[in-house]
């Protein structure tokens, strides 16, 4: 197996075992302080990048240059987890690229986790005490965020429905506001609503007439209107 074909494949491996392939298949060939070998032998921009950053936390080489840092999470937001100390900066674009990619970062800025929220409103799973502004930009992203989510204000419950009518599915005890709304994107989300009104029966057939397959005992003002 070429070096590089090799190093593709060790690099999805747990942390230790990419430790050891590198230690005894590549920094061998690296004079400390020279990175001439890296640059020389490897066309992948990729993996010029992913193995300069290892290289960095397992051996004693030139610290990575910022720019570089942040090119490589530009490309592939998980590259932080083998960044120590990263800066704001590189964080950020981290998370710009993959939300999720927070979970590698330790103590991130306020700014650090609404990005990453944008990105991917499921990587509030990954956030400590969310503030309800970052709330609000999960459910925006991604309505059945709020699984994630304890004890989600209205106004958040809200925000997830108008996203995803499903995410209802999550809500405990839903108000009739946050029902109608949820029936309003989705018709089908009548299926997770125990004891619809008949306002709430109404929106839903209105959205999908297949609703009326989740509705037991439909008035027959519901059932003309799943037929139109």
């Amino acid at each position: 197996m070429k070096v590089v074909d090799f190093f593709l494949f060790k690099k999805a491996q747990d942390d230790e075992r990419e430790k050891e392939f590198l230690l005894r298949h590549i920094s061998p060939l690296i004079q400390p302080g020279n990175q001439t070998f890296i640059e020389n032998a490897y066309d992948d921009k990729e993996v010029v990048l992913y193995l300069t950053i290892l290289l960095e936390k397992y051996q004693e080489l030139p610290e990575v240059k910022e720019m570089e840092k942040i090119e490589a999470v530009k490309q592939n937001g998980w590259r932080i987890q083998y960044i120590e100390n990263s800066s704001d900066q590189v964080q950020l674009e981290a998370v710009k690229k993959t939300g999720k990619a927070i979970r590698y970062i330790n103590n991130p800025s306020e700014q650090v986790q609404l990005e990453a929220v944008k990105q991917n409103g499921y990587a509030i799973y990954h956030i400590e005490n969310p503030s309800a502004k970052l709330q609000l930009e999960a459910v925006k992203q991604n309505g059945n965020a709020i699984a994630y989510i304890k004890n989600p204000s209205e106004q958040v419950q809200l925000e997830a429905v108008n996203e995803s009518g499903l995410a209802i599915y999550s809500i405990e005890n839903p108000s009739e506001q946050v029902q109608l709304e949820a029936v309003k994107q989705n018709g089908n989300a009548i299926a997770y609503i125990k004891n619809p009104s008949e306002q709430v029966q109404l929106e839903a057939v209105n959205e999908s007439g297949l609703a009326i397959y989740s509705i037991e005992n439909p008035s027959a003002k519901v059932r003309e209107l799943a037929a139109q």
